[in-house]
């Protein structure tokens, strides 16, 4: 069966190519908002991406006021003011840091920035991990737009594991493969038995890219196996992810998926939580949260037709994986 993506809201950016070389390159810093109203910076934009605010402020000393922290750390000049926009799609909130502010996460310390932000939602306890966000705050006026959340009622979520069923069995090979060679470990099943497997998928993430008619999407999609005796009711699992790259000139998406083998308590699994799509020197730009039971990070990638490339990965804290 080929892969019919459609792709969502497509948009051409007009440029006018004889004013590019006098223009400055566009300069602003990215944060992420905590559920607690705290900002935690994590990438800065000056012509190139940079994680120039620190990965970890332990042992270090701590400003405490914002003029205390250093230009260096904000990617240039101290942002006067951000800009959240929240996950949900309401509209965008001008926000002012008050302070720097040394929160935890999980067992790492981390240097945010303290905001008059109050949650509708309930605040959970500081050493949640992940700890819940609300949103992507910027420090300059940005073209930012949702990324799309498929339906699981539409018809293409219930096709789209038999489209991708060669892509996604062969990253559960390779995973299977992966494996093997580090630890001689067998799967109890045999590759015809878990051929015969359909992935169930389990998030479905979109968006259209500035080139007209081109379109990118990540998925998450497990396949499950039923416990063996020596399992005690929690069986192995593949977890899929990865990325679909859209064309409507082209009848097939290109894909990139990964796969780990685990069970069904997802352990060491990471899961995306969509922040952003931001359109940055022409391109268009995702910005979401990886994160685990035990870690989250942070990651702005930047999609062109057929190509990922990841330009700001930020390490946002975690506890130890036991």
């Amino acid at each position: 069966m080929h892969l019919r993506l459609v792709s969502i809201g497509c948009s051409m950016l007009g440029v006018l190519v004889s004013g590019l070389a006098a223009q400055p390159p566009e300069r602003f810093a990215l944060s992420v908002m905590r559920r607690d109203g705290v900002l935690l910076p994590f990438a800065s934009y000056d012509g190139n991406w940079h994680v120039s605010w620190p990965t970890s402020v332990r042992n270090m000393e701590l400003p405490i006021t914002l003029d205390g922290v250093p230009k260096k750390w904000w990617g240039g000049e101290m942002p006067g003011s951000w800009t959240l926009w929240p996950t949900d799609g309401s509209a965008p909130v001008k926000l002012s840091a008050s302070a720097p502010i040394a929160i935890i996460v999980g067992v790492e310390k981390r240097l945010g920035l303290r905001t008059g932000f109050v949650s509708r939602e309930p605040v959970p306890m500081p050493f949640t991990v992940p700890y819940p966000k609300e949103g992507i705050a910027a420090s300059s006026e940005l073209k930012v737009e949702r990324i799309a959340t498929v339906s699981k009622i539409v018809a293409a979520w219930r096709n789209l594991p038999t489209a991708l069923k060669d892509d996604i069995d062969g990253a559960e090979e390779r995973a299977i493969d992966k494996t093997r060679a580090g630890s001689r470990w067998v799967h109890p099943m045999t590759r015809a038995e878990r051929s015969s497997v359909t992935a169930e998928l389990e998030a479905w993430y979109t968006t259209s890219l500035v080139q007209p008619g081109f379109g990118l999407s990540y998925i998450e999609a497990v396949k499950k196996y039923p416990p063996s005796e020596e399992d005690e009711g929690c069986g192995l699992e593949t977890f899929i992810s990865g990325w679909i790259h859209s064309n409507t000139r082209q009848p097939r998406g290109k894909t990139s998926l990964t796969a780990r083998i685990t069970y069904c308590d997802r352990n060491g699994v990471s899961f995306m939580l969509p922040l952003a799509a931001i359109t940055v020197n022409h391109r268009t730009h995702w910005v979401f949260q990886m994160s685990s039971w035990e870690t989250e990070w942070y990651t702005v990638v930047e999609a062109t037709p057929g190509r990922v490339r990841y330009v700001a990965e930020y390490f946002g804290g975690g506890r130890p994986s036991f």
